[in-house]
């Protein structure tokens, strides 16, 4: 589950919002990894994302693990 704060946040090299596709691109590089390992890989990358842009929205993304 996710809010659309990370679909509309802006960076990268253009300084566009990375949309659902790239973060549904992230999600499936993380989902190989583990939990900790997720959640650390998501935030180098909406850190590296940003870069110098300010945040616009809120940023949700929430995990739940189904055995």
């Amino acid at each position: 589950m996710y809010t659309d704060g990370l679909t509309d946040q802006f960076g990268g090299e253009r300084g566009k919002k990375l949309l659902r596709v790239g973060q549904m691109k992230w999600l499936k590089e993380a989902s190989k990894l583990t939990g900790e390992q997720k959640e650390m890989f998501l935030l180098n990358k909406i850190n590296l994302w940003m870069a110098k842009e300010e945040q616009i929205d809120d940023i949700c993304l929430i995990g739940i693990r189904i055995a």
